[in-house]
């Protein structure tokens, strides 16, 4: 044995240390509830003074309230006035903007709901942070903060469509050398509501998502790999009119100008051309690769689907479509198939053309979805109200977006 190889009887500190952190951490968080609850009361004091001021109020006392921090929850004693319309005034909350709960710990318990579940997120804010809040508490926090986050979209699509406001086209992304990308789809997600069922009776409701960006550009870890530029993000579930002027509300509102041409890709469905069509006029539309593939490889033996293939390959879509005419289906079955396939062919014709250098595939919208929704709302389990969908997805999107935003700047100034 070499000397000094012996370590059974050195003594292992890991346990110390970790006992030292929880005791450290929890020290740190009571403190930070003391100072919370002093700077809240002399805030509420200054509240107080202002009312005061008015001359139309008359105090009612003080009483015990208790709010949510990003420490815990934390007791105070606050004011109470009355107005002569005989309803009760809190300084706190008018002038300070707390209703039982801190911006900040607000925004911190959305961060956590719109990643995981009520339930979860419940147990993980109380564990790691000390903010004891319900599945329904957080249930009630998402509607309440989602709402705010869809009348504020509601707001630009107004001013936009009925207003005809142009003040949200931005200078700095007007005319950009890389046009803007716009790719659309569709998931659906167990619903609660009598929406539509599929084969086995089980209620659905189809999420719309739409996705803009202006190119890609390689990761810095090398590879395949690449990221989207400028990227906004948008889903919600509603009729196709209302989710189209929305989410060209969020493209406006985020750089995109009306004398700009949009590159649109689609998988084929009749209400994403009817968006790309209406809401961004002049769009050139672009059917996804890989599902006209798909859709062809249902329906066609292999030689066939070769052959067709052959002609889009070359840029001559209305030869494919002669072709599929000249075929014989094998039994009823496949002939419906095949005049299915043929008037799919027909609707999405001008979107065949399958230039060099330009984006044939939805492939990011695609992930966009998964991302935005498979990941948080098609869980064991969950099943969703259209209400309850829409003002997760307003505040999902609303904190990828800023992630999005936050990260791009971080990289461009290195």
């Amino acid at each position: 044995m070499k000397i000094g190889t012996d370590t059974s009887n050195v003594r292992d500190f890991s346990e110390e240390v970790n006992n030292y952190e929880g005791r450290l951490e929890e020290e740190l968080r009571a403190e930070g509830r003391e100072r919370m609850r002093r700077k809240l009361e002399e805030y509420d004091r200054l509240g107080s003074g202002e009312l005061v001021k008015q001359g139309v109020y008359r105090s009612r006392g003080r009483v015990k309230r208790r709010v949510m921090t990003r420490f815990g929850n934390v007791e105070v004693i606050i004011h109470r006035y009355r107005g002569k319309d005989g309803k009760d005034v809190y300084p706190i909350e008018r002038y300070c903007g707390i209703k039982g709960i801190t911006r900040g710990a607000a925004r911190r318990a959305m961060r956590t709901v719109v990643e995981r579940s009520y339930g979860w997120s419940s147990r993980y804010l109380s564990e790691e942070s000390g903010m004891e809040m319900g599945r329904m508490k957080l249930w009630r926090l998402t509607q309440e903060e989602g709402a705010k986050e869809r009348k504020r979209v509601e707001e630009v699509q107004k001013k936009i469509f009925e207003q005809g406001d142009d003040r949200f086209q931005s200078g700095e992304e007007k005319g950009a050398a890389t046009p803007p990308v716009i790719q659309i789809d569709g998931i659906m997600v167990p619903s609660r509501e009598v929406v539509k069922a599929d084969s086995f009776g089980k209620k659905k409701m189809e999420v719309k998502v739409g996705v803009m960006y202006r190119g890609t550009k390689a990761m810095r870890s090398g590879g395949k790999r690449r990221r989207t530029i400028g990227r906004e993000v948008y889903a919600e579930v509603s009729e196709a009119k209302d989710f189209g002027e929305r989410f060209y509300g969020i493209c406006r509102e985020h750089g995109l100008s009306t004398e700009e041409k949009v590159y649109g890709i689609g998988d084929g469905a009749p209400w994403i051309r009817g968006i790309l069509w209406q809401m961004f006029p002049g769009s050139d539309y672009t059917l996804d690769l890989y599902h006209l593939k798909e859709n062809a490889g249902r329906v066609l033996v292999d030689h066939q689907v070769k052959e067709f293939l052959s002609y889009v390959y070359q840029g001559r879509p209305y030869r494919a479509l002669r072709y599929l005419q000249t075929l014989r289906p094998s039994d009823t079955q496949h002939e419906v198939e095949l005049n299915e396939f043929i008037g799919y062919i027909r609707e999405n014709i001008s979107g065949m053309y399958y230039r060099s250098g330009m984006v044939h595939g939805s492939g990011v919208v695609e992930k966009i979805v998964d991302i935005v929704v498979k990941k948080r709302m098609k869980r064991q389990g969950m099943v969703w109200s259209r209400r309850g969908a829409n003002n997760l997805l307003a505040l999902r999107t609303s904190f990828i977006n800023q992630y999005e935003k936050n990260r791009y700047s971080a990289v461009s100034q290195k």
